[in-house]
């Protein structure tokens, strides 16, 4: 008897000793000699991917946010406060607004959020309150801390709805949004929202 429950008390230990250890979450990222590391909570790193992901071919935007544009959106003119702007379609586009400004300032996602809804308005010559709000939500991507704000504005009598991730880092702010024509925030859209996110990295 003894011996059976101490056969089975070892066959339990070899079976959890065989699996994998526990995942550890990533709190941050940082570049290292163009590659991404991703920094984990028991204070080790590891790079992004098996193959050591580099950032050689992505797009240096400004203040140390590069923008790794893999599905080949079509750089275009930036206009107004946009540092850069990308095509995606005729009815789609990327604007990038990257400020010297952070946390350490007392910047908060909540305060840019309220800026860009107020620039919607005054763009479409209203007030706030009449700027169409679909969603407001908080995610993390890459270790980056984002609030995505969803919101329609006519513009010289023209919709356009806007999917608008702030990121505040201690002294950079950014807004990436994806705006196109319309009133409503679409399937295709969130898609192409999802790629943006996900291929944004800040040196830190």
């Amino acid at each position: 008897m003894i011996r059976s429950l101490t056969m089975f008390m070892l066959g339990i230990f070899l079976l959890i000793s065989g699996l994998p250890a526990s995942a550890q979450q990533v709190i941050g990222t940082a570049i290292i000699n163009g590659k991404i590391v991703e920094i984990l909570d028991n204070q080790t790193w590891r790079y992004k991917s098996e193959q050591s992901m580099s950032l050689s071919g992505c797009d240096l935007l400004k203040h140390g946010l590069y923008f790794c544009n893999k599905n080949n959106w079509k750089a275009t003119s930036a206009t107004g406060d946009a540092s850069h702007m990308y095509s995606i379609d005729d009815r789609t586009y990327v604007m990038f607004i990257i400020e010297n400004m952070g946390a350490d300032d007392g910047v908060t996602k909540d305060f840019m959020a309220g800026v860009a809804l107020n620039y919607a308005a005054e763009a479409a010559n209203t007030t706030p309150d009449n700027i169409l709000q679909h969603f407001s939500r908080d995610k993390i991507v890459n270790g980056n801390e984002f609030l995505s704000i969803a919101y329609t504005a006519s513009i010289s009598n023209i919709k356009f709805t806007f999917i608008n991730n702030i990121c505040v880092q201690d002294t950079v702010t950014a807004q990436a949004a994806i705006f196109t024509l319309g009133s409503k925030v679409t399937e295709s859209q969130i898609e192409h929202n999802n790629v943006l996110v996900e291929n944004l990295f800040f040196t830190k």
